[in-house]
């Protein structure tokens, strides 16, 4: 006959066996979610607009003097433009839970009075897989997603690419 202290023993060895067990399933999920399934999950959403440019009309639009430009995108697989037409701060919110920290990781932030620039970049196999370019104002928003296999200093002659005469402040 088993005794009642070894089977108090035994319920909170099982018990917590069990809750680490919970535990450890949760935490071995990774966020899958990325800037392609939000796209993909809002793009037939009213006021929004969205396109995928082919790679031959990137090569034929970029100006041929900009060898910087030209090499990023010849290393370019895929280029998604998300562009909400008014004011939609709960869909701007959604972005952000598709592109956590961690997975996205900042390149470059450039805000000027409401309007805010934020360069991202995910990265695989220390490789960037992709790099996010969002534009945030107070009665839109864009997103542009450049998709390939880049190393950080493709990303820097990206973001060097960008205009940033008259913007306010910059962080690096």
């Amino acid at each position: 006959m088993i005794n009642k202290f070894k089977l108090e023993k035994m319920r909170i060895l099982v018990i917590s066996l069990v809750l680490t067990g919970f535990m450890a399933c949760g935490n071995s999920q990774e966020n899958n979610e990325n800037f392609t399934d939000f796209y993909w999950d809002n793009k037939n959403i009213n006021g929004v607009v969205t396109f995928e440019l082919p790679m031959f009309l990137a090569k034929m639009v970029i100006d041929n003097d900009d060898g910087e430009m030209e090499y990023f995108v010849n290393k370019t697989e895929g280029i998604r433009f998300f562009i909400s037409d008014r004011a939609n701060t709960g869909l701007y919110r959604k972005l952000e839970r598709y592109t956590p920290k961690g997975v996205y990781n900042d390149l470059m932030i450039i805000k000027d009075g409401s309007s805010t620039v934020k360069f991202q970049i995910r990265e695989r196999k220390n490789k960037i897989r992709e790099i996010l370019m969002t534009v945030k104002e107070d009665s839109s928003f864009v997103a542009i997603s450049f998709t390939g296999n880049f190393t950080i200093e493709d990303a820097k002659k990206l973001t060097k690419s960008v205009k940033m005469d008259g913007l306010g402040e910059v962080r690096l």
